[in-house]
């Protein structure tokens, strides 16, 4: 897939009306991107939170927010591509 702005994708005066899926593809393309991207993060953030709970148990504040945050944005990020391909 090539990378072309909204504008390049979407037909533009006198061009035939594109169809809402063609509208709603060539919006949610960055939008799809923005979800693997917080997907990938909060997954290494995890890991990194449970690696830094084993390595240093006693300093709680280096540890603890990332446990306690990326499952959210795992979960949101998960959310976001699930719903993407419901439409």
């Amino acid at each position: 897939m090539h990378w072309l702005s909204v504008e390049d994708r979407l037909p533009g005066i006198g061009a035939p009306a594109a169809s809402r899926r063609e509208i709603d593809e060539a919006l949610a393309s960055p939008v799809r991107l923005f979800a693997w991207l917080a997907v990938v993060a909060a997954a290494l953030m995890l890991a990194l939170g449970l690696l830094n709970l084993l390595l240093n148990t006693r300093m709680v504040g280096s540890w603890l927010p990332l446990v306690v945050l990326m499952p959210w944005s795992l979960y949101l990020g998960i959310w976001s591509l699930r719903n993407q391909d419901k439409r």
